[in-house]
């Protein structure tokens, strides 16, 4: 049955997680108080955070004539802009289909998001390379190629260094993790509790009929994951934790990053990828602070050459919070000028 009319008429069903644990973390989150290198919430302060000012303005208003000011609508229309960066890395499979070997792209990317667009660079740096030494061999073997032939694909995959590029839009519409989209400046009219805000993202996928059930549940977890990337509440950022749960398929585990961070593992189906087959998706979160840390695919079963847990793509986020300044445009880069990419017609 379709995911929408399900979820019209019923909440959703109890996912394979231990809810006990699932509170008792969410508990210990929202009574920590934020620590100074966490992300300031740009948004409207709580209510205890207001009380001083409203006593203080009380006081004031007994004293002299109150007269109306432009300060909120002032307010109101003032931009609000949000810094994501993200480091994303992908494997793709190249060669003779007999012995292929596999290469690794990766890149940074500085998102600069507001009500009025956004400016994404892509940092220089990055670019296509081996992934191991066996991989290392196979292409010295094949001559050190510039460029490779995708395994089961009618592309090319430039090998070296990938430039940097800048672009520039008036779109308002973001997506850090996923094809789904939603508005910037739609994000404090998502709801604040777990059932409309399940309700309220699923409907933003509901323009294909008759989703496998396993794409629906991955793709309303990257759009969960995208709402606690950004600067939202935390009141969403709760609500939307809770909708992660929801969509589990195996308890969640604790886990170290390769940086150190430790985190919050949960796995969601992953949907056909090219390339590789028994593909899960973990999307592992900050237990103290709820911000997403990574999302990765995983092989479950060897492949070409790889080893079972293997990531074969991962978004990890690096930095996430308020925007100041301007956004720092590589020397020598063209806004809005060609983005190179490693991949290639034949």
């Amino acid at each position: 049955m379709d995911l929408m009319k399900d979820l019209a008429r019923t909440r959703p069903s109890t996912p394979d997680v231990d809810p006990e644990r699932m509170e008792r973390d969410l508990a210990r989150i929202v009574s920590l108080p934020r620590s100074s290198h966490h992300r300031e919430w740009t948004g409207a302060p709580s209510f205890r955070r207001l009380v001083p000012f409203v006593v203080a303005a009380l006081v004031m208003a007994l004293a002299i004539v109150v007269v109306p000011s432009d300060r909120p609508e002032e307010l109101a229309t003032t931009p609000v802009r949000w810094q994501v960066v993200t480091r994303k890395t992908e494997l793709m499979v190249v060669g003779d289909a007999a012995n292929p070997y596999v290469l690794r792209y990766s890149f940074v990317t500085d998102r600069w998001l507001s009500r009025d667009g956004q400016t994404t660079v892509r940092q220089g740096g990055g670019g296509v390379a081996p992934f191991s030494d066996a991989d290392i061999v196979k292409w010295e073997a094949a001559g050190k190629p510039g460029r490779a032939r995708q395994v089961g694909g009618n592309h090319d995959v430039r090998i070296g260094p990938v430039a940097a590029a800048v672009t520039k839009t008036h779109d308002a519409d973001f997506a850090i993790s996923g094809d789904d989209r939603i508005r910037f400046d739609a994000l404090r009219e998502l709801p604040t509790d777990q059932i409309p805000l399940w309700n309220a993202l699923s409907a933003m996928i509901s323009g294909f009929d008759r989703l496998p059930q396993n794409e629906d549940r991955y793709r309303l977890a990257l759009l969960a994951m995208d709402v606690l990337a950004m600067n939202t509440t935390p009141e969403q950022q709760l609500a939307a934790w809770r909708v992660l749960g929801g969509l589990f398929i195996r308890n969640m585990e604790k886990i170290t990053l390769p940086n150190g961070r430790e985190g919050l593992s949960g796995v969601v189906p992953t949907p056909k990828r090219f390339q590789f087959t028994n593909v899960e998706t973990q999307l592992i979160v900050d237990p103290k602070t709820y911000e997403p840390l990574m999302i990765k695919d995983v092989i479950t079963a060897p492949q070409h050459g790889l080893a079972a847990g293997t990531a074969i793509s991962s978004t990890e986020f690096l930095s996430l919070g308020p925007a100041t300044g301007e956004p720092h445009i590589p020397d020598g880069v063209v806004v809005n000028g060609e983005v190179e990419s490693p991949i290639m017609e034949r």
